[in-house]
């Protein structure tokens, strides 16, 4: 009698451990991610309620009226012409409080109040195509992933010679996938780069917001060069040399051993890797399954 005692006892601490950990696992609800830009309250695919693939022209015109005191659509050192929102054309604008002073003022010939121009692009119809946006501020590694989460897939790139100068940079290009986003980040590190100083030196640099067509169409990595190889745009990698990786797999370089460098995780990743598979068709041919930078 006893041990059916002990055995029922048993049985309701199971259930009891059963039901606390399904209500705990209830309560870990995910939080919706958001922009990564402050004035922003809508998330990607989304930005600053442009949908790309949806919006069209005239919802651009809107925009930037809401919005005039955060960004400039006349900016002197822009070069998109003509300078007006219509069809077919890509359009230049830049942000007005722009206070930038990060990394970047490293590179060769930038300095602290250098704003390359963001734009947004249209196909014929009017519809929204791309956004490209610089970042106007510092916007670090740990901010976007608070912000987006961990990124679906990470190209990685090592420059020990950047630009021919005595200078290394460290570059990494998220992709989110379902957001259809492309986040550039860039280190230009005056000291050893390692795995424990990313997160703060680890900035954006700019973010691509893609259409689902612009997203899956396919485009070759060197334009006029017959060998190259094509990719889906949302895919593409910022050079031959880059190197495709997780987002889990980054996310053990940036919180596994401090002393590991940029250089050395670079090195040790494998030079061959097989594409994802997009959730959307392509609209001409499929990527190639494996390339080898």
């Amino acid at each position: 009698m006893r041990y059916i005692s002990l055995s029922l006892a048993l049985l309701f601490v199971v259930i009891g451990y059963g039901l606390q950990t399904e209500t705990t696992q209830i309560q870990l609800t995910p939080t919706p991610i958001q922009s990564i830009f402050i004035e922003d309250t809508c998330a990607p695919p989304c930005w600053f309620g442009l949908m790309p693939g949806e919006s069209t022209t005239d919802d651009a015109k809107k925009m930037f009226t809401h919005f005039s005191d955060v960004f400039d659509n006349d900016c002197s050192f822009c070069e998109s012409l003509p300078r007006e929102l219509s069809a077919g054309s890509w359009f230049d604008f830049a942000w007005k409080n722009y206070t930038r002073k990060d990394t970047y003022v490293f590179a060769p010939g930038m300095t602290n109040s250098t704003q390359n121009p963001s734009h947004l692009s249209f196909e014929n119809s009017g519809i929204l195509k791309t956004v490209y946006v610089v970042a106007d501020r510092e916007i670090t590694l740990r901010q976007t992933i608070q912000a987006l989460g961990t990124p679906d897939w990470v190209y990685v790139t090592w420059y020990p010679n950047y630009m021919g100068e005595n200078l290394t940079l460290f570059e990494g290009l998220f992709i989110y996938v379902s957001e259809r986003l492309n986040i550039q980040f860039d280190d230009y590190p005056s000291l050893v780069c390692k795995s424990d100083s990313i997160n703060k030196n680890f900035n954006v640099d700019f973010s691509i917001y893609y259409s689902i067509e612009n997203a899956t169409k396919i485009v070759p990595l060197e334009v006029g060069n017959e060998d190259s190889l094509i990719y889906p745009q949302l895919l593409l990698p910022p050079d031959s040399t880059s190197r495709l990786i997780s987002g889990e797999q980054w996310e053990k370089f940036v919180n596994g051993k401090s002393s590991e460098t940029c250089e050395d995780f670079y090195n040790a990743l494998p030079t061959d890797y097989v594409l994802p598979t997009l959730p959307w068709p392509s609209p001409t041919v499929s990527p190639v399954p494996s390339v080898t930078p």
